[in-house]
C-alpha cells in the first residue's frame, strides 16, 4: 500500500499544489492558430497587388527572335560539343563487355556439362564434427612435435 501511493503521488503530486507551470503544447498551438492552414492551406489570402503605374516595354519582334536564335544555336553547339562521340564510345564499350563475358565463359574452369553432373549432399553434423575433431588432433599432435626439437639460434 505504501508503494503505490508513494507511486501515486510521484505521478499525479504536482497536479495537488497550487502553483501553476507554463507548459507549451504544440499539437494545441497548430490547431488553434493553423500556421500552415495560413500560408499554404484554405486559409490562405495571397496580398493584394501594389497600386501604381507598370511599365510596359515592347521589344522589336525581329530583335528578340535574333537573340533566341543565337542563344538557342550556342546551346546547341555546347550540348553536341559535350556529347559528342558519346553514342560510339557507349557501343565500343558494351562489345567490349560482351567480348570479355564470352571469354569468361568460355575460360572458366566450370562448363555446362560438369555443371549439370554436380550433386548437392545434405550435411551429416556428426560426420562433420568427427571430421573437425580430427583436424583439431592433428594440429595439436603438430604443435607439439614442434617443441620436441631443440630450438637453435
Amino acid at each position: 500500500m505504501c508503494a503505490f501511493a508513494h507511486e501515486w503521488n510521484w505521478v499525479h503530486g504536482e497536479a495537488l499544489t497550487r502553483q501553476r507551470r507554463a507548459y507549451l503544447n504544440v499539437a494545441n498551438v497548430l490547431k488553434t492558430y493553423q500556421p500552415r492552414a495560413r500560408t499554404e492551406g484554405h486559409l490562405f489570402q495571397p496580398e493584394p497587388p501594389t497600386p501604381g503605374y507598370v511599365a510596359v516595354i515592347e521589344p522589336n519582334e525581329k530583335n528578340e527572335k535574333e537573340g533566341e536564335d543565337e542563344k538557342q544555336s550556342e546551346f546547341t553547339n555546347a550540348r553536341d560539343a559535350h556529347y559528342a562521340g558519346m553514342y560510339t564510345t557507349a557501343m565500343q564499350r558494351n562489345k567490349e563487355m560482351e567480348l570479355m563475358n564470352k571469354n569468361a565463359i568460355e575460360n572458366s574452369s566450370l562448363d555446362a556439362a560438369q555443371l549439370e553432373n554436380i550433386k548437392l549432399v545434405p550435411a551429416d553434423p556428426e560426420k562433420d564434427k568427427k571430421e573437425d575433431e580430427e583436424k583439431k588432433k592433428k594440429a595439436k599432435e603438430e604443435y607439439l612435435k614442434q617443441f620436441e626439437k631443440p630450438f637453435s639460434c
